[in-house]
């Protein structure tokens, strides 16, 4: 039985390296080019280059002019059902569902149940500043059709003690 084992290790040993490296060559390969096709998959743009999703980065320096243009360009290349209510649509302006502030109120004020206009404001509170004890924005939405958009952007804050104005305003806090 040796001699058999020992024969087999020496005349088989190219044959059975072939058989066992040729599979994982070509299963690595497969795997390889997989992970190369992956990151071109997926696209929700249509092709047209278009973001298909709203950052809260997009919020930063921006003035609220070209926020409410940006957002209702964004809001116009989709189509969910977030657009249908006004509180939804604010929601995802502000990426509340990610916000890190747990201390976040939202009112929605719209005159009657099937109003064409709404104000949403979404108050945020205790923030670790030391002069901004609260930002405030204030969002006038418009429906056109099932869908509502944005139409105006207000920002205010209020100051903490001592560091200027105690009600909401557009000034800056000292």
């Amino acid at each position: 039985m040796a001699f058999y084992t020992e024969q087999y290790r020496r005349v088989r040993p190219a044959a059975r390296l072939r058989y066992k490296g040729g599979v994982r060559i070509v299963a690595y390969a497969a795997l390889f080019l997989a992970a190369l096709a992956l990151p071109g998959c997926g696209s929700n743009d249509g092709g047209n280059g278009s973001r298909s999703t709203w950052t809260a980065d997009s919020l930063v320096d921006v003035d609220n002019a070209t926020l409410v243009t940006e957002f209702n360009a964004y809001a116009e290349a989709v189509d969910e059902s977030w657009e249908r209510t006004p509180v939804t649509v604010v929601t995802e302006m502000f990426r509340l569902d990610s916000s890190e502030n747990p201390n976040v109120s939202v009112i929605s004020e719209a005159p009657a149940e099937a109003a064409e206009e709404a104000i949403v404001t979404v108050t945020y509170s205790r923030l670790l500043d030391d002069s901004v004890e609260a930002t405030r924005n204030s969002v006038r939405l418009q429906r056109v059709g099932d869908v509502w958009h944005v139409e105006h952007v207000e920002a205010s804050v209020r100051c903490r003690p001592g560091r200027g104005h105690r009600e909401f305003s557009a000034e800056l806090c000292a």
